[in-house]
């Protein structure tokens, strides 16, 4: 097996940020610079976003463009960083993850990179709805259903490529409304064995009360 890789997709307000906290706090290695929309204190409010990943991926996957930056360079960078998770990772006796919307947008260097070691994580949120909440957080996004609609498309392309056993979705709906049976079917899906007080803390990310969900 390839060195393993947890990666989590989804639309804006799907609950990715809330998912990749379960996942930070039940033991998966998502790295020390952390950043994205909800802040950067893991244990507070954070995004849960490698702030490397999101520089490479944001500079040579532009907003609605039909084609990625230089290959090579793009391929190269990811490389770099993920390989540097993946040993960090190790050296703490666990696995890496990466959280990011436009990830899907790299899949096949993913893909490519992991090989059977890849694990994906797809927060399921109907696309519609996940727009209104985009609209209601910034109702002067002129370009919301756009973009929305080109994470949307971009994920489902990526997940056709994953094969079933690799893959594991979430339900926003019932991420809210159980977050204690989303955080065991997570760490069941990565073979993860978190202590009793990981999966408290993992249980409080995805509270309906925290600002990731609310």
């Amino acid at each position: 097996m390839n060195t393993p890789l947890v990666v989590i997709v989804g639309t804006q307000s799907s609950g990715s940020s809330a998912i990749a906290g379960v996942a930070y706090h039940v033991g998966v290695w998502m790295g020390t610079d952390l950043g994205g929309r909800y802040g950067r204190n893991p244990n507070t409010r954070c995004g849960f976003e490698d702030r490397t990943i999101t520089r490479i991926v944001q500079r040579h996957v532009p907003f609605m463009r039909p084609r990625r930056g230089s290959a090579n360079v793009l391929r190269r960078s990811l490389t770099h960083r993920i390989r540097t998770l993946q040993q960090e990772a190790a050296s703490h006796g666990t696995i890496a993850g990466i959280k990011l919307p436009r990830l899907s947008f790299v899949g096949d260097i993913l893909l490519d990179l992991c090989g059977d070691g890849l694990r994906v994580i797809d927060c399921d949120r109907p696309l519609e709805d996940s727009i209104q909440s985009v609209k209601r957080r910034m109702p002067n996004n002129k370009n919301c259903e756009r973009w929305q609609t080109w994470l949307w498309n971009g994920k489902h392309a990526f997940l056709a490529t994953v094969p079933e056993d690799r893959r594991l979705t979430v339900e926003y709906y019932a991420t809210v409304r159980d977050p204690h049976t989303t955080a065991e079917r997570i760490t069941a899906f990565l073979g993860l064995s978190p202590t009793p007080e990981q999966m408290q803390r993992a249980v409080a990310i995805i509270h309906p009360t925290m600002k990731h969900v609310g």
